[in-house]
């Protein structure tokens, strides 16, 4: 059931979250970082999703811009707080989000590994509905097939679920949601991934597509 499989992730990130910074403080993808906020206006709106201890979100702010961090997890948004004073960080699963803004640009990195892939399009659709028409999406997920709650080697073998999608797959999620793709790419492997990777920036433009 969903219960079972976001519990044993979700519970995951509760207990492990201060291992889980300590393994990633220093992952931060800044070139593709970078290349998300060109597309962004000088002090702009980010949504951070799966901001866990808001690394990403303290880097946005350091730079001018305006920050909401979303997480599901307590310890996680606890420790975003502590560390980026200046953000705002929220409790709230990304596939029910209560959010008063509407912002210029949405940073979803790393986050959809951890969704049902019949949960995606909900996923997308909740983005469009807080992105201004033309603000952009950053995601990062994993190439492969299929899903599954899958035993993590980096963490002692403990069960996190994970997604894997297709080029062709997330391109196709993304359309039906009303994003056109602006760029993609295959980063080189880091020693702390278990899996390729795939990077995009999406602009929302969901009139064009009709």
């Amino acid at each position: 059931s969903r219960c079972n499989m976001v519990d044993a992730t979700q519970d995951f990130y509760e207990r492990r979250a201060r291992d889980y910074e300590e393994q990633t403080h220093e992952l931060c993808p800044r070139a593709w970082l970078d290349v998300f906020l060109r597309h962004i206006p000088e002090g702009g709106h980010i949504l951070d999703l799966g901001c866990a201890y808001g690394r990403d979100s303290g880097i946005f702010i350091e730079q001018g811009y305006q920050v909401v961090g979303v997480d599901y997890s307590e310890a996680f948004i606890a420790r975003a707080i502590e560390r980026v004073p200046n953000g705002t960080f929220l409790v709230q699963n990304v596939l029910d989000l209560h959010l008063q803004d509407t912002f210029d640009g949405c940073w979803a990195w790393a986050i959809i590994l951890h969704l049902k892939k019949s949960e995606v399009p909900k996923f997308l659709s909740g983005i469009g509905s807080v992105l201004r028409i033309g603000g952009c999406l950053a995601l990062s997920l994993k190439l492969g097939e299929g899903e599954g709650l899958i035993s993590d080697a980096r963490y002692g073998g403990e069960p996190k679920w994970r997604t894997y999608f297709s080029e062709e797959e997330i391109s196709s999620l993304l359309a039906d949601a009303g994003f056109r793709i602006l760029g993609m790419e295959k980063p080189r492997s880091h020693s702390y991934d278990d899996a390729e990777n795939l990077h995009l920036l999406a602009c929302y433009e969901p009139y064009e597509r009709k």
